[in-house]
């Protein structure tokens, strides 16, 4: 690849929590959380090529084992030839559990993904682990809850895509319960940042609750109501055959 040649992707994920959150240690310390392996990177579509050659040019493997994830999942697996961390590369829009439009907002801020998508990415999962709930409490204590515009995690941008779609605001209502719960239990009073993570908790379940709803999500909701204990919901995440997004390294 050209040295000239600009690829425009983005950080997430743990990494971009920890260059986003400069106290993070703080948090990761007191609540032991496991080391970081991976780094994850989010692009475009059309930038899929030039991005994967320039990892390759910098010393990284694909392995062949992974190859069919690229196809099925837009996620490739990056591995250094010597010791490092692994590469993980995502093409936009990030579909976990659920699935979030990134479109011009990914280049909204410089190297990471903005606050508020960087939380999004956390709240997604069906099923959050305990690394999740300590990446977002260093979000969340690190930065306030703002109304668009301000500087901090805006919360219209996560309300308004749980306003048109009842799965997600299901998902990201139920895990802020899990969040807040976490928050209250596991970090110490009056440690570094658990007041502003409560409050922005909070924020985001009054924004989230009492926020404008479109007639898709009222649609689905209501779809819901009627079949549930009628269809079979599915196995749990956490059984790796259910759960494409499982760490399968």
């Amino acid at each position: 690849m050209a040295s000239t040649e600009r690829v425009e992707a983005r950080l997430f994920g743990s990494a971009a929590v920890a260059l986003r959150c400069p106290n993070y240690y703080r948090y990761w310390d007191q609540l032991e959380r496991p080391e970081i392996d991976d780094i994850d990177v989010v692009s475009v579509g059309r930038n899929e090529t030039a991005l994967r050659q320039a990892l390759l040019c910098m010393g990284y493997d694909e392995p062949w084992a992974a190859r069919p994830f690229a196809t099925l999942y837009s996620r490739r697996l990056f591995v250094p030839h010597e010791g490092g961390y692994t590469v993980e590369m995502f093409l936009d829009p990030l579909g976990f559990h659920h699935e979030i439009r990134l479109g011009s907002r990914l280049t909204m801020d410089e190297l990471t993904l903005t606050l508020a998508d960087l939380v999004l990415s956390k709240l997604q999962f069906a099923d959050l682990p305990r690394k999740h709930l300590i990446d977002l409490t260093t979000l969340l204590g690190e930065h306030s809850v703002v109304a668009a515009g301000m500087t901090g995690i805006d919360r219209q941008r996560i309300s308004t895509l749980c306003s048109n779609d009842w799965e997600l605001w299901h998902t990201i209502t139920l895990n802020l319960q899990c969040l807040q719960e976490f928050v209250a239990s596991d970090v110490p009073e009056g440690a570094f940042g658990r007041k502003r993570a409560l409050q922005g908790i909070e924020l985001l379940r009054q924004q989230l609750e009492t926020s404008k709803k479109t007639a898709r999500w009222y649609i689905r909701q209501i779809a819901d109501s009627a079949t549930r204990g009628r269809l079979p919901i599915g196995a749990p995440v956490e059984n790796l055959v259910n759960d494409r997004w499982q760490n399968w390294r």
